[in-house]
């Protein structure tokens, strides 16, 4: 049995800090957004962490939506495709690709052209931070597995 929480529009703006003006002008970039749209929109975790990611490279880097929106469109089916990210998970943006790579790779290995690198973790846990309405928590051992849903 798959359970996986979604989240409204006013959720996803709420939690990342993304406001309506700007999802509505990435929409016309990003297509995977564009098809969320309306009052039945319903966004993942992977889809928020994404919408972060791109809130980064717009806000935090200053980047264009139209110089990186393949990227973004790229990066936003990689997380949908995720059943888990791994803790120390880096997004990986060029302006026609992206990766999601582990903390471990040798980053010069796997780019030979200008990318941007944003960081998930601090993503995740300033989602954890809004969605727990600022309660802090300590934070949970890395499993030395990957934890996995049984039917009984």
């Amino acid at each position: 049995m798959d359970v996986q929480f979604r989240y409204t529009q006013e959720q996803a703006r709420s939690v990342t800090g993304i406001g309506q003006e700007a999802i509505r002008h990435w929409r016309k970039y990003v297509p995977y957004l564009a098809t969320k749209s309306g009052k039945a929109a319903r966004f993942s975790f992977g889809d928020l962490v994404g919408l972060a990611v791109t809130r980064e490279l717009t806000d935090g880097l200053g980047i264009s939506i139209s110089q990186v929106h393949v990227g973004v469109e790229s990066l936003f089916h990689t997380l949908a495709a995720q059943t888990v990210i791994r803790p120390g998970s880096i997004a990986l943006l060029q302006n026609k690709s992206s990766l999601l790579i582990g903390a471990e790779n040798q980053l010069g290995m796997l780019t030979q052209t200008p990318a941007a690198l944003v960081p998930i973790d601090p993503i995740i846990e300033n989602l954890r931070t809004k969605f727990l309405n600022g309660l802090r928590l300590p934070p949970q051992s890395v499993l030395p597995f990957f934890a996995e849903a049984v039917s009984q």
